[in-house]
């Protein structure tokens, strides 16, 4: 199994996106997810968006149950968003892609346009089916981080 962990997951510009592309990963092994934030709560409304996400695409992932340390130990691969809390994450030699917006081409991850106070009342619309998560994942399919975690997730 890979385990890959997302660091400041909880990042309402790009955990999100990050969620869309997970959901449409489906990789040779199985994949187990571990997503920190410095703000518990923003971790596990991303985990609750990762899980309806997942559920309406079938994707098979899991969620790693333990701390950061040893999530950070058994890692295949880190996945940095942009978010504040880097300062409490020890070193790592795994292998990281930084994911601030427009990293890793022009359009992707994508900054964010409109109000962003009104991302975390999405993510609840998402989660609690009062919106359809299936644009968020069709949005997502043609992400270049999925030949990334393809190089790094064998």
């Amino acid at each position: 199994m890979n385990l890959v962990v997302v660091l400041c997951a909880g990042d309402m510009v790009v955990g999100p996106q990050v969620v869309g592309v997970l959901a449409n990963y489906f990789g040779e092994r199985p994949l187990s997810l571990y997503l920190w934030d410095s703000n518990s709560e923003k971790a596990a409304l991303m985990q609750s968006l990762a899980e309806v996400a997942f559920l309406d695409n079938g994707a098979p992932h899991s969620f790693f149950d333990g701390e950061l340390d040893e999530a950070l130990a058994s890692a295949s691969v880190i996945l940095r968003c942009a978010g504040e809390g880097f300062a409490t994450v020890p070193p790592s030699s795994l292998p990281q892609i930084d994911l601030t917006p427009g990293c890793l081409d022009d359009m992707w991850p994508r900054e964010l346009t409109g109000d962003p106070t009104l991302v975390p009342h999405q993510l609840l619309r998402w989660i609690r089916a009062d919106d359809p998560v299936r644009q968020l994942i069709i949005d997502h399919e043609q992400s270049p981080l999925i030949g990334l975690l393809n190089e790094f997730l064998t």
